[in-house]
C-alpha cells in the first residue's frame, strides 16, 4: 500500500540543504512481532532441543549395563514470548520428547513433558547493534506416561532412566537454549552493513544507545550515515534528536518504522554532491524528443510552485515517485533572440521540462533507500504516512529462509 501526500521537504530539491535534526531512524517491534517469532521460531527450538543424552548405567545386576538413549522426536506445544519492561523478553515453551531406549531383549520408548522458561536480555553490544543474552533459565521435565502395559521389569528400567534423563537434561536444555538465542546474533549483526543507493554510494544504519522496552513494545533509536565515495555526508549543523510519537503508524502492526527529515535532507545532499539532480535538456533527451536547444530556449527558466510524493515499499526499500501539483509558471529574465512569446514556449514546457525533470526524478527516487534491516528479514504489507518533520513506514515482517 502506498502514501500520496505533499511533502513539504521534498521543496529541498529546489533549496539549499538546511539541518533539522540528527540523521535518525527509530525502529518499533510490537507485540504482534513476538507472537510471529514465536511461530517461526518453533522448528528452530524443536532442532535445539534434540540434544544428546549419555548413557545410562544399569546398575541393578552384577555387571554395569550402558545402555545407548536416543531423542526420537520433539514435539513444541506451544512457544510465547513477552517483553519485559526495561530488561528483554521472557521466553516460554512446552514439548514433549520422545526417547528410545536400546535395552535389551527390546528397544523401549518413553515420552516426558518438559517445561521452559528463560529472561532474554537486549542491549546494545559494541559495534552498534541489539545484542540478545541469556539472563537466567530453568527447565522442569515432568513423569512419563508410558508405564501402563509394561511388565515389572521394563517399569522398573524406565523409571531408572527417567530419573537418569531428568538429572542430566536439566542443564543441557537451558545450554541448548542459550545457544539458539546466541546464534540469532550473527544474524543481528548485519544490521550495521553498508547498502547501496546508488553507483558510489551506500547507506549504513547502526543503533546509538540501549534499546527502549515497555510491555508493549521495543524502540531502538539508529543512527543513519550516508556515504558517498566512502566519505560520510555531513549536513551543515545537528539540532535535537528525533524522537517518534508513540501512536503513530497501524494498530497491531508488527513494526514501525520512523524517518527523521534529517535522513531525508542526507539523502538530498548525497543527490546534490553526485551531481544526481543535475539536468541537461540538450544533452540527456533524443533530438526527436527535443524540439528546443539551448540557445533558442535561452535564459527562461521554468519554476515549480509545487510537486506531491508518492512513497512505495519494494521488500527493505522506501522509494518514491513525483509529480507536479498545478501548473509551471514561466517568467523571461532575458532573452538575447528578441521578444518571446511565453504563451508558446509554455506550451512547450511539458516536453522540455516539466517531463524531462519528472522522469529525471523518478529514476532517482526509483533507486530506493534501503531500511533499517537483517539479513532474510523483509518488510511486507506496509503502508506509509507522511507527517510535518517525518515519514512513518507501519506493516509486517516476513522471515524469508
Amino acid at each position: 500500500m502506498t502514501g500520496a501526500h505533499g511533502l513539504g521537504l521534498l521543496l529541498v530539491l529546489l533549496l539549499p540543504v538546511v539541518s533539522a535534526s540528527i540523521p535518525s531512524t527509530v525502529v518499533r517491534l510490537n507485540k504482534a512481532t513476538l507472537s510471529y517469532v514465536s511461530e517461526i521460531g518453533k522448528a528452530p527450538l524443536q532442532r535445539a532441543l534434540q540434544v544428546t543424552v549419555p548413557y545410562f548405567l544399569d546398575q541393578s545386576g552384577e555387571v554395569l549395563q550402558p545402555t545407548r538413549i536416543q531423542i526420537l522426536n520433539v514435539h513444541v506445544l506451544h512457544f510465547h514470548l513477552k517483553f519485559i519492561a526495561g530488561f528483554g523478553i521472557h521466553l516460554s515453551a512446552a514439548a514433549n520428547l520422545t526417547f528410545k531406549i536400546f535395552c535389551v531383549p527390546e528397544p523401549l520408548e518413553l515420552t516426558l513433558p518438559v517445561e521452559l522458561m528463560a529472561d532474554v536480555r537486549v542491549a546494545q553490544g559494541s559495534i552498534g547493534t541489539p545484542v540478545v543474552s541469556i539472563s537466567t533459565c530453568f527447565s522442569l521435565l515432568g513423569h512419563s506416561s508410558n508405564f501402563d502395559g509394561s511388565n515389572s521389569t521394563s517399569h522398573a528400567l524406565l523409571a531408572l532412566v527417567q530419573k537418569h534423563i531428568k538429572a542430566v537434561l536439566s542443564n543441557k536444555l537451558c545450554l541448548s537454549i542459550a545457544s539458539l538465542v546466541q546464534g540469532i546474533n550473527v544474524h543481528l549483526g548485519t544490521l550495521i552493513g553498508l547498502n547501496p543507493v546508488g553507483p558510489e554510494s551506500q547507506i549504513r544504519y547502526s543503533m546509538i544507545n540501549e534499546p527502549t522496552i515497555t510491555s508493549d513494545y521495543i524502540s531502538l533509536d539508529i543512527n543513519a550515515v550516508l556515504f558517498l565515495l566512502g566519505k560520510p555526508i555531513v549536513l551543515p549543523r545537528d539540532a535535537t534528536h528525533f524522537v517518534l510519537p508513540q501512536h503513530v503508524g497501524t494498530n497491531g502492526t508488527m513494526a514501525t518504522v520512523g524517518l527523521s527529515q534529517h535522513l531525508f535532507d542526507s539523502a538530498l545532499l548525497l543527490l546534490q554532491k553526485a551531481g544526481a539532480l543535475n539536468l541537461d535538456i540538450t544533452g540527456e533527451l533524443r533530438s526527436d524528443d527535443n524540439p528546443l536547444n539551448t540557445s533558442a530556449l535561452g535564459r527562461l527558466i521554468p519554476e515549480v510552485v509545487n510537486l506531491s510524493l508518492q512513497f512505495s515499499m519494494s521488500k527493505v526499500k522506501l522509494q518514491g515517485t513525483t509529480s507536479v501539483l498545478g501548473d509551471i509558471q514561466l517568467t523571461v529574465a532575458s532573452s538575447n533572440v528578441g521578444l518571446v512569446d511565453k504563451d508558446q514556449v509554455h506550451m512547450l514546457m511539458g516536453t522540455v521540462f516539466e517531463k524531462p525533470l519528472l522522469d529525471h526524478l523518478n529514476a532517482l527516487l526509483g533507486i530506493g533507500i534501503a531500511l533499517p534491516n537483517v539479513i532474510n528479514l523483509l518488510y511486507v504489507t506496509p503502508e506509509v504516512f507522511v507527517y510535518e518533520g517525518y515519514v512513518v513506514i507501519s506493516g509486517g515482517l516476513f522471515y524469508q529462509h
